[in-house]
């Protein structure tokens, strides 16, 4: 009786929702470390240069191309301390970026920011998966930024 009852514990555990605590881009853990995201890909990524990231205290831990819903990007994974904080992911072309607009329109509702100058810039939260998602346009370029939500960065740093 207990194993069953420790075996049905185990399932129901698998079919909770991912919660912010538990957040995540795709196959990443935000907290996980350069190797473990590697792994994780299923080697699709590489180990990445170490060079600064774009925010003070990151490096670029593990890089590649990742491909999803018609887009191919190139993927950089920046980690402080060792664990990862961040995902950005680099699109060419300025149809692409706006197809990619508005599918995220699609998905997340109205941006919780918009800014304009130079550059465009749009942020959603996405509370399912736990994170901020910012997209950026200038011209042809296109980049993609994900970042733990406050939350739940305060509850997955080791």
């Amino acid at each position: 009786m207990k194993r069953e009852a420790c075996w049905l514990g185990v399932i129901l555990a698998l079919l909770v929702p991912t919660t912010a605590a538990e957040a995540h881009w795709r196959y990443t853990r935000y907290g996980m470390s350069p190797a473990e995201v590697i792994a994780a890909s299923g080697g699709k990524l590489r180990r990445g240069s170490g060079a600064p990231g774009p925010t003070d205290g990151t490096t670029n831990g593990a890089v590649g191309r990742f491909e999803a819903d018609g887009y191919s990007y190139a993927a950089n994974f920046y980690f402080r301390k060792g664990r990862l904080e961040e995902v950005r992911l680099d699109l060419d072309g300025e149809e692409n970026c706006l197809r990619l607009h508005e599918d995220f329109q699609r998905i997340y509702g109205q941006p919780v920011d918009f800014r304009e100058s130079i550059v465009r810039h749009w942020a959603w939260s996405d509370r399912k998966w736990g994170n901020r998602v910012k997209l950026m346009s200038l011209g042809r370029y296109c980049q993609i930024q994900y970042i733990a939500l406050p939350a739940a960065s305060a509850r997955t740093a080791p």
